[in-house]
């Protein structure tokens, strides 16, 4: 998956690595992190995701620039996720494996 829609948003992915992918949206200077366990997917780690939580995220994504949102899951789990606000060097860590 070179794309990924969320939220109504396009993030076009920046880097993989054995335990991470990295979608980045340019317009609102927004990063996902996918951190999957367990031989998961960044689709498995979506899936998982209760409603609520993904409804808060889908929020932040629309509202916020500057936004790192890190979501990871384990199987047979609920997906989990961190979200850090304000970041100014964002597009330093598209860059970072």
């Amino acid at each position: 998956m070179k794309t990924l829609t969320l939220a109504g948003i396009d993030f076009i992915k920046v880097g993989t690595g054995k335990k991470k992918e990295k979608f980045y949206d340019s317009q609102n200077n927004n990063l996902i992190v996918f951190r999957p366990f367990d031989g998961l997917t960044s689709n498995d780690v979506l899936n998982q995701m209760m409603d609520e939580p993904w409804n808060y995220i889908a929020e932040i994504l629309n509202e916020c620039k500057n936004v790192v949102v890190e979501m990871s899951a384990i199987e047979k789990t609920t997906a989990d996720f961190v979200i850090y606000y304000d970041i100014e060097n964002v597009q330093e860590l598209v860059k970072k494996k």
